[in-house]
């Protein structure tokens, strides 16, 4: 389950924290971390998660990928 918790301190400096999401898919959430506080990035610093891929998603693009071969050889009487 993906989490984003934004702090906003005192002095108008804002921590936005992404978890759950693998990957260079988090740095989506930037820039809504960027449009919900009006502010701009100034330092980034990324989690384990950052340098992880997400296997499941891979699992789901090859089955798909085979699908597709088996209904485009059906199509074509293979």
């Amino acid at each position: 389950m993906a989490t984003m918790q934004i702090r906003i301190y005192p002095d108008g400096k804002v921590q936005g924290d992404i978890n759950g999401i693998k990957g260079k898919r988090c740095t989506d959430y930037i820039s809504i971390i960027e449009e919900l506080t009006e502010s701009r990035t100034w330092q980034s610093s990324f989690t384990e998660e950052f340098y992880e891929t997400e296997e499941v998603q891979l699992r789901q693009e090859q089955q798909d990928y085979e699908e597709d071969e088996i209904r485009e050889g059906q199509h074509h009487g293979w």
